[in-house]
């Protein structure tokens, strides 16, 4: 008890660490920051600061603080034991007189800090500091002292330069010293991310991130009781900010701060020290001046005063450097000045200090330049001036727009990328700029829609930011798994007054949103908005201010718009309404109940437009529902006889189960499991939910592509996403939205029929009136609408009034004369992003991302016609550069310089184009010639890509780091060595086919490639388990290009410093172009059939290598494709010929036949080689011969090769329900594929270096597929050269299973995957369906009928009950009277349900009639035979039996494309959509 009693006493005595009445404490002091990183290894950019604190007590509550004998030291470079004494002490400059003032320290009872006081006028960095020095001057000795006698560990809340924040103490009493370790977690604190701007919103998603920043805060104390007087004799206080990108692999960068206050002495106060005209605060967080003239935030703290005549020359300076940059060759084998492609990063930081006045004096003084140079700077000004995001610029940019100071196309521009970039986003501004509602009849309309769409988006920016704001400290980065809430966009949709922090007295800045005058402001510019949608008359307007509303994305547009999602608003048609439900997606969509309510019923409204039914599935699903709701869903999607949206359904399914994207994991795992259950479409259409992604294993990045299709009678509605995700947060990259409605039948059958894709087809010239006639479709209805980060930037509407004007917009293009001179400059930033944090020392920490996209683009093109052949000449150049920066920094307001590390990327690609290209539509020709640019700095093509890490000093005028340490430099690259850099060459080859010399090769890099690297590199970019690409080898190339191009660009290993790949002339050869040549001509007997007539297609490709005149080399291709009519039987012959002059021609001979015969193929295949005297093929020389048949394979025991059920389709009625039973195409594909060829192949003659080829492909192929090798025998049959394959492929399943037979032994494999077959186009044929309808099968382009004896569910997808009796039907013809194709049905037994079926064509019949045992055919009468599993081929039709249970009859119509399946109780016909000349109940017209 006694001793419980001495230390509640204690902790009364003690209520703070401060000297005692008379007396100073003399501390020594020194701070120590430094900005580096340790990758490779340790270089840093660092500041010393060192001197004497003084604190001389006032009162009992209060000490006053003062530094004396301050001094600095600098060092910039790869760290060591050495470097920290290298540097020379210097005397801190005049200018930081502020630092050396006196300022006070308040404390309450327990110990912390309650206010501080200052020298009124002291410059805002120097409150910084001190608040600093007085967050680590604070202890909770109340808590410390309670339980002094032992060791505890508590957990408290303090106010810091972080803000109010928790913090740990852990405190370990050693006698009459205790040692206090106090370690602040900083994320808790309040406003943590306050300053932070990023031009490319994320998309919340509520998936937790993967954080590249984290900070860490601790100290420890030394206290030390003497004479009933507790102090701290020692501090050491550390802080730091880290920054992990790529999963923590590579390019980390830290700012850690090291202070130490170590007691020197205690001394007398021999001078008392005051403060004159104090400023006393109560908060101790690290604050800004609030805002320059400009509109920014001052990052130098009122430290640094710009010099506006200086910045007027060096925005110049740096515009021409940004042209002498894009005129220069980058394509060189030299390392690149890294720092000269910094030019529009610098352009970007520099025009933030400048006001509209000087804005206006630059403009006027490039506008009084005429040549063409300063035409191309003052371009390149004002593409630059809407990226940088102040005040200035902002209201700048507005005023071009509203005076006409430029032409309409530079307007929208400007306007298109303004609010992306806006830096301080505030009311203020949006008030003034508010006039881009309505810009005035004198500005151009297009330019006046695209303001009001601009300050819709403005709206967002400002009351989105400031919601964020408001949500940080309760949402960002507070709990265990670092969930990012970017509430974008759904979570900022009610903008309202929250509840303040509980531990905040005040706020004392406008970071923090929710007042009362902002809520009413923006109330009123969305009441604004919405009341212009009410009063507007025509649809343009309607869509623009719909389109508007999308923009806001927060307050209460989704309660105004709720009537129209209802359809509640009087005469508003589906148009409006569908947008109305994409303007109130991020008001809805993180409310399940509100969306359960809202668009549940127009989901489940069968009578509602698709495209309504549609976007209300989607909304439903982007709540992420639970399972629950994805069960309901299911079942209603049961009875769904839609099968647009049933297609647009189980796609969205399929798409999420593959997805790789990190961000759909949850849906991925819901829909895995629903996908069992779901049955597939009876039917595939147009309609559908594409998801195509990927995600790279390694370092975490990946791309998502989504599209979404929405096919009706009369509308198409298309909208596509291209979505970047980085650390699990997703960028809405670019967006376009297209509907096109209106269209009568007959114009949606002509543009969906796919005829018009033979060019030599009279349905092609349709098509071209049929374009050109849509003016004359009254209900013609075209919107589109582009978006760049989830913000409509562009919208069009076309109906039949003024669809010509697309038509000439496109036209536009085209300059008189048939020229086209255009210079094309497109400046944006993929990423630009700044984060501002404090640190321990209170000086601003910038943690930005810099990623500016140059797209240099020039066209030089003329145009004639002569006789018919169009010639057109072309100089092409496409350039582009992307200089990204990494950058982490620090603003010195001592010496009012930046230290920092930065890791700059320099990416620059060149493709020079020279050619001449003649085009003959009539003789269906073309010839190419392209011109071998001589010069190696105008014809290089290719791209180089380099990275460099540095740490910097900058902005030193005064030149402090020369004095200081003259070893260092103000820039240090970080390497390992100088001699540790090479550059190794990967490819060089001199190419006499294309005159040009290719190279590959690493740049400054610190070693070579292994052929390991370069196999795991290839390998991790194409495999495909981390994509999403549906079995699609095209899509898988196209994802692993994208993530080719990502890693070269990105470069995020440090071993490889750069790369080049590129095409050089070579001046040595003799090649001065090149003529490409192309002939294509078809002969298709159209009498023989719609579908599958008969035809043959020559191709002639000519590839000719040329000095002037004079041929050096020439390719010749011939190929000569044969079909019979039904397609069973094709033909090809190809001739390849190399001629030289003066040699032998060398000619490659491929002849090739494939026959269906029955269930079966055959075919056979022949190559020769050799040198042809007289140009007929030397069957003589070389020879390959493969021979192939292909069957259904051996059945065992009578078993049958696959008996699936027909599977049930539910339809809806008014008191019951239909079952109709159906069989799938992919059921067919199943019963009817071939499943077994047997390839002999025969080699003759074969060169040795072909042969060493072939061996060498064979052993990449074994390597590839060792592992699926599961018997070798060396036992084999096979004599000579020859090789025998057998593959065997599944009935049902993913294995396909090989044999190989050599000479040598025999190799069996099994398990390789069938969808990568068929990634590379192999996959079984099929005896029955053609490979024409399986391709307008897989594109929704083919119809299903089905008949049973109560109902017909036609190609439409419309039920009619109870017409089948017992007189023949008519279901199908080719005419109303007088058909020479009827198809009709017939009922046999109405208990037994059974049903017949006849088809006439001409003169011949074939009658089904299911009897007691199978199913009977006849043919003209006579009974034919028809065993399980057969087939039997006549002129125009075939006629098969399969081999399952109800040994259902297949038959297939040749000239229609008409298949039908018989069962003893249905029926079920199969045909391509909109084939000419077939009518009837069961067809879509």
């Amino acid at each position: 008890m006694l001793s419980l009693v001495l230390v509640i006493l204690s902790a009364l005595a003690f209520s703070n660490a401060l000297p005692v009445p008379g007396k100073e404490l003399i501390y020594n002091y020194r701070a120590k920051i430094g900005v580096g990183t340790n990758e490779p290894i340790p270089y840093a950019s660092q500041f010393y600061l060192e001197g004497k604190l003084h604190l001389q007590y006032e009162a009992k509550d209060s000490v006053l603080v003062r530094f004396t004998d301050l001094t600095f030291r600098l060092y910039n470079g790869e760290l060591n034991q050495r470097n920290e004494y290298e540097s020379k002490s210097l005397p801190v400059p005049q200018e930081t007189a502020d630092l050396l003032k006196v300022f006070r320290i308040e404390y309450n009872e327990t110990g912390k800090v309650q206010a501080i006081t200052t020298e009124s006028g002291e410059r805002r960095y120097a409150r910084n500091i001190k608040k600093a020095i007085a967050s680590i001057l604070q202890l909770d000795l109340q808590k410390i002292l309670a339980n002094a006698n032992k060791p505890n560990a508590f957990i408290s809340e303090e106010r810091s330069i972080y803000g109010r924040g928790l913090v740990e103490y852990n405190v370990i009493p050693e006698g009459d010293v205790i040692v206090v370790q106090k370690m602040q977690d900083v994320k808790s604190s309040r406003r943590w991310y306050s300053y932070f701007g990023i031009n490319a919103e994320p998309q919340y998603t509520g998936v937790p991130i993967e954080s590249p920043v984290s900070i860490d805060s601790h100290k420890q104390y030394t206290l030390v009781r003497t004479d009933n007087n507790l102090y701290i004799k020692r501090l050491d206080a550390h802080g730091g900010i880290y920054v992990h990108p790529y999963s923590g692999l590579y390019g980390s960068q830290q700012v850690q701060v090291n202070q130490t206050l170590e007691l020197l002495e205690t001394i007398p106060v021999e001078k008392n020290y005051n403060i004159n005209n104090g400023e006393r605060t109560d908060q101790l967080e690290f604050g800004f001046e609030r805002e320059t003239q400009t509109g920014t935030l001052d990052i130098s703290i009122d430290r640094h005063r710009a010099n506006k005549e200086e910045n007027i020359r060096l925005v110049q300076r740096l515009l021409e450097g940004v042209i002498t940059y894009l005129e220069s060759n980058q394509l060189t084998l030299d390392a690149p000045n890294i720092m000269q492609g910094q030019s529009i990063n610098e352009l970007n930081r520099v025009i933030t200090f400048l006001d509209i006045p000087t804005l206006e004096q630059i403009l006027t003084q490039l506008k009084e330049k005429t040549e063409i140079r300063d035409q191309k700077t003052l371009q390149i000004f004002l593409k630059v001036i809407p990226l940088v995001g102040t005040r200035a610029t902002t209201v700048f940019v507005r005023n071009l727009v509203r005076e006409r100071k430029v032409d309409d196309q530079i307007a929208i521009e400007l306007l298109n990328k303004l609010s992306f970039y806006l830096r301080q986003p505030s009311e203020k501004l949006l008030i003034e700029v508010e006039d881009l509602l309505d810009l005035g009849d004198t500005v151009n309309p297009e330019v006046r829609r695209t303001g009001v769409l601009t300050f819709a988006s403005l709206i967002h920016k400002v009351f989105a930011h400031k919601s964020w704001l408001e949500r940080n400290h309760e949402h960002l980065h507070v709990d265990n798994h670092d969930h990012l809430t970017y509430h974008y966009p759904g979570n900022w949709n009610s903008y309202h007054v929250h509840a303040q922090h509980p531990h905040d007295e005040h706020v004392q800045d406008n970071t923090s949103g929710g007042t009362t005058n902002e809520i009413q402001l923006l109330e009123r510019y969305i009441l604004r908005i919405v009341n212009l949608l009410k009063s507007s008359q025509d649809y343009l307007s309607q869509y623009l201010y719909m389109q508007a509303l999308y923009n806001i994305q927060v307050g209460n547009v989704a309660k105004y718009l709720e009537p129209y999602v209802k359809g509640e608003v009087e005469n508003v048609n589906s148009h409006l309404r569908f947008l109305a439900m994409l303007a109130s997606f991020a008001g809805t969509v993180n409310n399940p109940e509100k969306v359960f309510s809202t668009y549940w019923p127009i989901l489940t409204n069968r009578k509602l437009h698709l495209d309504l039914r549609t976007a209300a599935y989607v909304i439903i699903m982007y709540t992420r529902p639970t399972m629950s709701k994805w069960w309901n869903i299911y079942w209603f999607m049961q009875t769904e006889q839609c099968p647009e949206l049933y297609n647009f359904y189980y796609t969205h399914l399929q798409s999420l189960a593959a997805t790789q994207d990190p961000l759909l994991q949850d849906h991925k795992l819901h829909t895995q499991q629903i996908l069992k259950f779901v049955r597939k479409p009876y039917k595939p259409s147009v309609s559908g939910n594409y998801i195509h992604d990927y995600k790279d294993p390694k370092f975490g990045y990946g791309v998502t592509v989504q599209s979404m299709y929405v096919s009706t009678k009369t509308s198409k509605t298309l909208l596509v996403d291209l979505t970047n995700h980085v650390q699990n947060v997703p960028f809405h990259y670019y967006s376009l939205y297209l509907k096109i409605d209106g269209l009568d039948a007959s114009v949606a059958a002509k543009l969906s029929n796919e005829k018009v894709l033979h060019v030599d087809s009279p349905e092609l010239q349709e098509l071209l009136k049929l374009i050109a006639s849509l003016q004359d479709q009254k209900n013609l209805h075209v919107e589109y609408a582009i978006m760049n980060y989830n913000q409509v930037v562009k919208i069009g509407y076309y109906d039949n009034t003024n669809i010509n004007n697309l038509v000439d917009s496109i036209r536009n293009i085209q300059i008189e004369n048939n020229r086209l001179l255009q210079n094309s400059l497109e400046i944006q930033y993929n990423l630009l992003s700044q984060l501002v944090l404090p640190n321990d020392l209170g000086l601003p920490t910038i943690v930005q991302i810099k990623f500016p996209n140059v797209r240099n683009n020039i066209f030089k093109i003329t145009r004639e016609v002569i006789n018919k052949v169009t010639n057109i000449q072309g100089e092409v150049r496409l350039q582009n550069s992307m200089q990204n920066t990494q950058e982490m920094k620090i603003y010195n307001p001592i010496l009012d310089v930046w230290q920092g590390v930065n890791r700059i990327r320099s990416y620059d690609s060149v493709i020079p184009l020279k050619f001449n290209l003649a085009i003959n539509t009539q003789q269906h020709s073309l010839k190419l010639t392209l011109n071998n640019l001589q010069s190696e700095e105008k014809g290089t093509a290719g791209l180089r890509s380099y990275i460099s890490t540095n740490t910097f000093i900058g902005d030193d005028i005064n030149q402090y780091l020369k004095q200081s340490n003259g070893k260092c430099s103000n820039v240090e690259e970080i390497i390992r060595g100088k001699q540790n850099r090479k550059t190794y060459t990967l490819y060089d080859l001199d190419d006499e086919n294309t005159g040009l010399r290719y190279q590959v090769a690493l740049l400054n890099s610190e070693r070579q490639l292994s052929r390991k690297d370069i196999r795991d590199f290839i390998v991790s970019i194409t495999q495909s388990g981390n994509r999403n690409i549906e079995d699609s080898n095209l899509v898988q190339n196209l994802l692993s290009l994208r993530n080719l191009w990502t890693r070269i660009a990105l470069l995020p290993n440090d071993e490889i410093s750069g790369i080049i790949i590129r095409a050089v002339p070579n001046i040595r050869n003799q090649i001065s172009h090149i003529d490409l040549s192309l002939r294509y001509n078809q002969e298709i007997n159209r009498d023989e059939g719609i579908q599958l007539p008969s035809a043959k297609l020559n191709t002639r490709a000519t590839y000719s290598i040329k000095e002037g005149e004079r041929v050096l080399k020439t390719w010749d291709v011939n190929a000569i494709i044969e079909l019979n009519a039904a397609h069973t039987v094709n033909n090809v012959k190809v001739q390849i010929t190399k001629i030289v002059p003066d040699e032998k021609d060398y000619k490659i001979c491929i002849d090739g036949i494939k026959k269906w015969i029955g269930t079966g193929v055959t075919g056979h295949l022949s190559i020769t080689a050799g040198r042809s005297p007289d140009g007929k093929c030397a069957k003589d020389e070389a020879l390959v011969d493969i021979n192939m048949r292909g069957d259904r394979g051996q059945l065992k025991n009578n078993e049958k090769r696959v008996n699936v059920p027909a599977q049930l389709l539910y339809i809806p009625k008014l008191n019951d329900q239909q079952v109709l039973g159906y069989r799938t195409v992919e059921n067919l594909l199943e019963n009817t594929n071939i499943l077994r060829y047997v390839y002999d192949i025969k080699t003759t003659r074969i060169p040795d270096n072909v042969l060493h080829w072939l061996h060498q492909s064979l052993n990449v192929i074994e390597r590839v597929y060792n592992p699926y090798i599961v018997q070798e025998n060396t036992q084999t049959q096979i004599a000579g050269n020859n090789v025998q394959v057998i593959v065997e492929y599944p009935v049902v399943g993913n294995q396909v299973n090989l044999q190989v037979i050599n000479p040598q032994q025999t190799y069996n494999i099994s398990g390789i995957q069938l969808s990568d077959l068929y990634k590379h186009g192999l996959q079984p044929d099929n005896y029955l369906l053609s490979r024409k309808f399986l391709r307008l099968y897989s594109l929704g382009l083919t119809q299903s009928c089905l008949i049973n004896q109560q109902l017909i569910l036609n190609g439409q997808n419309s039920v009619i009950n109870s017409v089948i009796g017992n007189d023949w039907l008519k279901v199908v013809s080719n005419a109303v009277e007088n058909p020479t194709l009827d198809v009709s049905v017939r009922r046999l037994d109405e208990q037994k349900n059974l049903l017949a079926l006849r088809v006439i064509q001409k003169s011949q019949e074939i009658e089904v009639v299911p009897g007691d045992d199978q199913i009977q055919v006849k043919i003209n009468g006579q009974q034919a035979n028809l065993d399980n599993g057969t087939l039997r081929q006549e002129d125009w039709y075939s006629l098969g039996r399969l081999n399952d249970d109800q040994g259902t009859i297949l038959l297939h119509i040749y000239k229609y494309g008409l298949y039908i399946s018989v069962n003893r109780d249905s029926i079920q016909l199969d045909a391509p959509k909109y084939v000419s000349g077939l009518i009837g109940q069961c067809i879509s017209s």
